[in-house]
């Protein structure tokens, strides 16, 4: 994402949307009442009433006052639906309007901003992509992941014939080429710097040797990891991996999931932890708020249920306090895990009952 220009006193930000992950950076820092202009397209008929009439596509700059982002990953959009606020001929002032959001365009953000809300924007303005690919394969299956900055991206499997169990295992070199093809495929369009190559067993040094020679350039791309099993639980299971955190350390995933395991630890152990949004709150009007940390799924639960404006207070509570206020993607299994205890939690200073 590339900001343009910005004064956060005065609350505006002009910027431009460059990636399919900034949509989801953006979906998370927006919020009902906020103020957005951009280029937004309407039908407009020709002809009179009374005669067969065709109708163009207008393109126009309107200003909407937001009801509700719509992040869709599938269409690689971000509609933005609310309420006219221009002057703009045959459009009347507040009626309903979206404008459509996607790589390249270029939006102006009125708003009054939360830190933790300018922290992400400028943390989507330096993320560079992850350029990293997962693979985790055993003898029949392997599938393919990639690294994002706010998890991962599950691209595809591919199955191989399985030998009968009463068979000793080999090594199926056909197999082995058709990952090696797709892999090949894969780091050419994404541009991947580093591929984690993971399995149960032997298999990884198996393929690695295929690899190294059919490609050695693709082979020193490769780093080894271990898992035991394949498909999303193998990836999942990859991404836990020590070796691999040494890897991505600088990944924004890496960052969301050691925060998580640190409130994990202090569940276990029975301190300084809360959760559930009574438990929070209190902790927060009690100033024992050190980290906050939130899901996407629960921030958009609540903005759609129209039940945000206590959550922004008790964040709103953390920042001014000085605590830290994280959102956590439920793309990866970290995030997964907070949203299954309420989808808010809080790592505290002192213990707060």
């Amino acid at each position: 994402m590339k900001i343009i220009s910005s004064d956060f006193k005065k609350g505006n930000v002009k910027l431009k949307v460059e990636s399919s992950e900034d949509l989801w950076y953006l979906s998370q820092i927006l919020d009902k009442s906020d103020l957005i202009t951009g280029k937004a397209t309407r039908k407009i008929k020709l002809g009179s009433s009374d005669s067969k009439s065709s109708s163009v596509k207008k393109t126009f700059t309107l200003k909407i006052e937001l009801e509700k982002p719509e992040y869709d990953p599938s269409t690689n959009s971000l509609r933005l639906l609310g309420l006219v606020k221009s002057e703009i001929e045959d459009i009347p002032k507040d009626s309903h309007h979206s404008i459509v959001v996607e790589p390249d365009s270029i939006i102006t953000i009125e708003k009054q901003w939360l830190k933790y809300q300018i922290q992400r924007l400028k943390e989507a303005s330096e993320t560079k992509k992850a350029e990293v690919l997962i693979l985790v394969l055993d003898r029949s299956d392997a599938s393919f992941a990639l690294l994002t900055s706010h998890g991962y991206d599950y691209l595809t499997e591919i199955e191989g014939e399985v030998e009968n169990k009463r068979v000793k295992q080999k090594l199926d070199k056909n197999f082995y080429l058709e990952i090696i093809t797709k892999l090949e495929e894969y780091v050419k369009r994404f541009n991947i710097k580093t591929v984690i190559l993971a399995s149960p067993s032997f298999w990884k040094e198996d393929f690695l040797k295929e690899v190294e020679i059919k490609n050695i350039e693709l082979a020193n791309k490769i780093k080894l990891a271990s898992c035991n099993t394949t498909g999303k639980a193998g990836v999942e299971e990859v991404l836990n991996r020590t070796e691999v955190k040494q890897i991505l350390k600088q990944d924004r995933i890496i960052l969301e999931m050691d925060i998580i395991d640190e409130f994990l630890r202090n569940v276990a152990k029975e301190t300084l932890s809360a959760y559930g949004f009574t438990h929070v709150e209190r902790a927060a009007n009690a100033g024992a708020v050190s980290k906050l940390l939130l899901t996407d799924k629960f921030l958009l639960e609540a903005k759609e249920k129209s039940n945000f404006e206590r959550i922004e207070s008790v964040m709103k509570t953390v920042e001014s306090a000085g605590g830290e206020i994280t959102i956590i993607s439920t793309e990866h299994d970290g995030g997964k895990k907070l949203q299954g205890l309420s989808g808010i939690a809080a790592i505290l200073r002192y213990e707060f009952k």
